[in-house]
């Protein structure tokens, strides 16, 4: 029951009783929030410490993935979009056997190996770019243009 000033009866006005409910329903959601980053904190050092474990079990799979690290952050470049690095210098520093990317942004090689043969592009993400793949040889473009010759394709994915 409440009286002419809106007060229920205990003393309490209907407006502090809606304040007390904003500011639990404010602590719940703060709780949850920060529950579900302690959650996400855990599982990434968990994720990571399995990764060490099995870096340490198999040393020639910790190898290649290591040989992957720098195409595992990718930039928007406001001019083109490959994803990688604006730096050309930079991007050739970061070539290696397992995986190159060249001065366009293509893996293997680019368009202007294509010779007499018709353009294909491949586009996609890590499958189509060959990740963990051994070498630029043995990425999807690399096989496709070893088994026909009417086209070349090339590696554009990310």
């Amino acid at each position: 029951m409440s009286d002419s000033l809106g007060r229920v009866s205990g003393g309490r006005s209907a407006g502090a009783l809606f304040g007390v409910g904003i500011l639990i329903v404010s602590w719940a959601l703060l709780a949850g929030v920060l529950g579900l980053a302690a959650t996400e904190i855990h599982l990434r050092v968990k994720e990571r410490a399995k990764e060490a474990k099995r870096a340490q079990s198999r040393p020639r799979w910790a190898a290649r993935q290591a040989a992957y690290l720098p195409y595992k952050n990718l930039d928007l470049n406001p001019f083109y979009l490959c994803f990688y690095g604006f730096d050309r210098d930079r991007r050739r520093k970061e070539n290696s056997a397992v995986c190159s990317i060249d001065a366009c942004g293509f893996r293997g090689p680019g368009p202007e190996a294509a010779g007499p043969r018709q353009l294909a592009f491949i586009l996609g993400g890590s499958s189509a770019f060959g990740y963990l793949c051994s070498s630029d040889e043995t990425t999807i473009s690399a096989f496709l243009n070893r088994a026909q010759d009417k086209y070349f394709f090339v590696n554009a994915a990310v």
